[in-house]
């Protein structure tokens, strides 16, 4: 095979088909592309049984890896350096790793050979002793990267501390699991000390991905047993060392952030835990969730709505909305201290010698309103507030159908189409019951073989009473049917009747939340934005318009079920706003629900003239 291989690889080449040679302990073989890289094919060759003679082909081989030249010049050397002061069981574990025996591994030690396995890499070398799961392994691996010059840390090597990737698209976490191994084992400390060194290695060093390293402290600790002691002393560990803080300008990306969000929780539950989880968590928050910082985004995916006419807003006002709970939620009142003649208490005599009021007394100041922070739209699908949405929506239809003949003629027929269906259905449904009936009647008076004997008659029987009833009632459906023209104009309009009230709303809660020394900020939580083009978003922004806030609450889409984990508190200390009012989901349904409820439609059907023409 080591004949046949080099041979053919000499071929494709000159031909111009990218081919590689791979090897292992007993074999070599060839892989060939007939894609341009895209895809390698296996090409096994054979070769044995025969009696082998070693040729060594002067032209440069692919192998499966990738490292600079120097790299394995140096590769000798790296392992000489290992052996150097290695015990018996380091050195087993070398040679393990290696793929050879420890004799061959000696042996080609003492005769100084540049390395006795040519073709394997050290992020090989690295994998293979951490696939083993032990601390001798994982010590050894460290060593090895330890020992490359930085330069000399490719993208493989880099990888080995994140997820790693095979020619198959396997992926395995080989930092991740040998620790998760070693702390079933209770070497926390011993590993600990290793990840340190690891750590300054492959990222203050070497530029590795600071977040690939955050996934497998996160991967070792989401799957493992916080109420044992060594995970417990691990976790303090790798929060004392700023493992689990969110990287900056990167985690807004990751996919990861609510998972490191939902392990900072479950780690503040510990009691030796909570102090260090609640500091992390503070940073979690500041990062993603503070002032203007993440709000790229939003702004880019605005600037593209606002270019799209149909966006474009159908009121500029409330008509008369509220809500009472809103209202009397965002009050903050203010006390202050005053003068009075009135003797209560100890009086001032500075002021009593100047003859000014000297008796001190608490009195309510202006009312201000308090900041508000939004964590996410209405829930407009809610049982509730939805009909009562599609109810207003009626409502308005109507009036404006009273001035238009075709519209008016349009939605009785709607009106009779429904009725009409919902007749049929109870018709259909009325058959199927009289069926039913008579089976268990036949089921429970015959033998079971007379049964059979009977049931396709009614089955034949019920067929026959369906179509004509279907048939009875389509001859009244059918004239009724709009086109899809006429039907799609009473669809618009119904959209454009549901869009102003929602807009009325926008304006309603900018207005509000603005009033009286207050301000609104919206937050989003794991959000899709797609004229954002992206799928997990974080962020905050001040809108700066009932536009602007409607715009965010129909194009943000926040994961419900996040939002109601995210801490009010850290929220708040985020924005500098201790007594903000957070509104998320449910409270926003409730307070939509108060202001459609209490809005003049009236005034409403005024504003939408462009709904008669």
């Amino acid at each position: 095979c080591r004949h046949r291989v080099p041979v053919f690889i000499a071929f494709c080449r000159y031909f111009g088909i990218p081919c590689r040679q791979m090897t292992n302990r007993t074999h070599a073989f060839a892989e060939c592309s007939v894609d341009g890289g895209q895809t390698w094919k296996l090409v096994d060759l054979g070769g044995e049984p025969a009696e082998v003679t070693e040729i060594r082909p002067d032209f440069q081989t692919i192998k499966r890896f990738t490292g600079s030249g120097t790299e394995f010049k140096r590769q000798g050397d790296l392992l000489r350096g290992l052996l150097e002061g290695a015990d018996l069981a380091q050195q087993q574990t070398l040679a393990e790793a290696c793929g050879i025996s420890l004799e061959e591994l000696k042996e080609a030690h003492e005769a100084g050979c540049e390395s006795p396995i040519p073709h394997l890499s050290p992020f090989a070398m690295v994998e293979n002793l951490w696939k083993r799961k032990d601390l001798a392994g994982f010590s050894m691996g460290v060593s090895i990267l330890e020992s490359l010059e930085t330069e000399a840390l490719g993208f493989k090597e880099k990888e080995l501390i994140g997820v790693v990737e095979d020619y198959d698209r396997r992926a395995s976490r080989p930092m991740s699991e040998a620790v998760k191994q070693i702390l079933s084992n209770s070497d926390q400390d011993q590993v600990t000390e290793q990840l340190r060194v690891l750590h300054s290695k492959m990222i203050v060093q070497g530029g590795a991905c600071p977040l690939q390293w955050l996934s497998s402290i996160m991967n070792v600790l989401q799957n493992s047993d916080l109420t044992r002691p060594p995970v417990i002393e691990f976790a303090k560990k790798a929060l004392a060392s700023d493992w689990l803080d969110p990287v900056p300008n990167s985690l807004n990306d990751f996919k990861g952030a609510r998972k490191l969000h939902e392990l900072l929780m479950r780690l503040q539950v510990v009691d030796e835990l909570k102090v260090a989880a609640s500091q992390c968590l503070k940073k979690w928050y500041g990062e993603l969730l503070s002032g203007e910082k993440n709000c790229v985004t939003w702004q880019r995916a605005y600037k593209k709505r606002q270019q799209r006419k149909d966006n474009a807003l159908l009121v500029s006002q409330c008509h008369e909305g509220f809500s009472r709970c809103l209202e009397g939620q965002i009050v903050s009142s203010s006390v202050k201290n005053d003068w009075t003649d009135e003797p209560e208490g100890i009086p001032s005599i500075e002021r009593m010698l100047v003859r000014h009021p000297a008796f001190s007394k608490l009195i309510s100041g202006a009312a201000k309103h308090r900041p508000v922070i939004i964590m996410e739209q209405p829930s407009w699908g809610d049982f509730w507030l939805r009909t009562l949405l599609d109810e207003k929506v009626e409502t308005l239809l109507q009036r404006i159908a009273e001035n238009r003949s075709d519209l008016k003629r349009r939605l009785e027929q709607i009106n009779q189409e429904y009725t009409t269906r919902k007749q049929l259905g109870a018709a259909l449904t009325e058959l199927l019951r009289d069926r039913d009936k008579a089976m268990i009647h036949i089921l429970n008076v015959a033998m079971k073989e007379e049964y059979h004997l009977l049931k396709p008659a009614l089955e034949n029987e019920y067929e026959k009473k369906r179509s004509a009833t279907i048939s009875r009632y389509e001859s009244t459906l059918k004239p009724l049917r709009l086109s899809f023209g006429e039907r799609k104009t009473v669809d618009d309009l119904k959209e454009k009747c549901r869009k102003a009230i929602q807009q009325a709303f926008s304006h309603y809660l900018y207005g509000v939340t603005h009033s009286k020394g207050g301000y609104l900020t919206y937050c989003w939580v794991d959000a899709e934005i797609p004229e954002g083009g992206e799928k997990h978003s974080y962020g905050a922004h001040d809108p700066s318009s009932p536009e602007e806030l409607h715009a965010m609450m129909s194009a943000i889409s926040s994961s419900s079920g996040f939002q109601e984990s995210v801490n009010n508190n850290y929220l708040r200390q985020v924005h500098n706003a201790n007594n903000a009012l957070v509104l998320k989901s449910d409270e926003l349904t409730k307070i939509a629900a108060e202001f459609i409820s209490s809005m003049n439609l009236d005034s409403l059907y005024d504003s939408l003239a462009a709904c008669r023409t």
